[in-house]
């Protein structure tokens, strides 16, 4: 469900809501109550499933926070809503100084990061009511499922084409390949390594993120479903001990794993084969402000119902530090590109 966040524009009562689509039918008629549909009733299952819909891949890198109106700052340029956020502010460090003098004068000051909302919509979908009559399934509540995860969707996409730019971003435009020594960091943060997947590999892919004076540490790595199958060829002096028979048994799952959490999803248009994405301590990272809840909408005209889900949100990566991607080349698979 959307969060159990509904909008009608009838204005009706709560009403108790049946398994069948024939109260789908009269939830949306002006004789019974549309909010009802804020208590999901259980309905068969009976249908043949096409696609396998997963949940959020950034809101486990980035717990999302409810922010309030209050918190929100008007812009110069247009009327979007802001968020106005403080970076930890920096030392000049310490130095060697001759026993009585005073040390130099360093006037300090702080850092601000701006985060910009969009609102994610899914399109308006529509049905003639007579024709919900037809159907076994709960619709309403197929379809709000689904429309959760085409929206976490939409939110995953941007982020990991945020990492992917920064990540390449040479000073003056983001390139969206490996081997770009960002000027933020002054070091390479997207790398290649001509191996396949093996503790040797994957140990020197944790490097990464080490490069730099920063002294962040990885904490969640994100791949793919096929990158994770790679894990199941490893034996047990490989894996240190009897977690290979438990991969071999059922598979490698979200996990800690040499030190980091390991994340599997099945989204490879979006996390390639053969690539894994670093990620240090949420605190380091950035942030995932949420304005909106995920709502449905829902609308009624004469004999036609027409319902659409949107949310607000904000994501912002302030410490390019904390991010790091390689790509394992070997093993029939290429660097890979983020999808559309």
């Amino acid at each position: 469900m959307l969060n159990e966040n509904y909008e009608t524009t009838d204005g009706l009562d709560h009403s108790q809501v049946k398994q069948s689509n024939v109260v789908m039918k009269e939830w949306f008629s002006p004789e019974s109550g549309a909010e009802g549909a804020e208590k999901a009733a259980a309905s068969t299952t009976d249908y043949i499933r096409t696609r396998v819909r997963e949940g959020s891949i950034s809101r486990q890198i980035l717990e999302p926070r409810k922010i309030t109106n209050d918190e929100i700052q008007p812009s110069l340029s247009d009327d979007d809503p802001r968020y106005i956020g403080e970076i930890e502010a920096d030392t000049p460090g310490g130095i060697v100084m001759p026993i009585g003098q005073r040390p130099t004068a360093w006037y300090f000051h702080g850092q601000r990061y701006e985060a910009r909302f969009s609102r994610l919509a899914t399109p308006r979908q529509m049905k003639d009511t007579a024709q919900l009559l037809t159907y076994k399934q709960d619709l309403r509540q197929v379809l709000s499922d689904a429309n959760l995860k085409d929206l976490l969707y939409i939110e995953d996409t941007r982020f990991l084409r945020g990492v992917n730019t920064l990540l390449s971003w040479n000073g003056t435009t983001s390139t969206m390949a490996s081997g770009v020594t960002l000027p933020s960091t002054g070091v390479i943060q997207w790398d290649q390594i001509n191996d396949d997947v093996n503790p040797s590999s994957v140990t020197d892919s944790l490097t990464i993120m080490n490069r730099s004076n920063f002294g962040l540490d990885n904490a969640t790595a994100v791949v793919n479903l096929n990158f994770a199958k790679q894990f199941m060829k490893w034996g047990r002096d490989e894996f240190g001990g009897n977690l290979a028979e438990e991969v071999k048994k059922n598979g490698f799952t979200e996990r800690e794993f040499m030190g980091v959490r390991w994340i599997v999803t099945i989204k490879n248009w979006l996390v390639p084969d053969g690539v894994v994405f670093y990620f240090g301590p949420q605190k380091f990272i950035g942030e995932s402000l949420v304005l909106e809840d995920a709502t449905m909408h829902v609308r009624k005209d004469a004999s036609m119902i027409e319902f659409w889900s949107y949310m607000m949100v904000a994501q912002v990566i302030v410490n390019s530090a904390a991010v790091a991607r390689c790509d394992f080349l070997q093993a029939g698979w290429g660097s890979g590109a983020l999808g559309s």
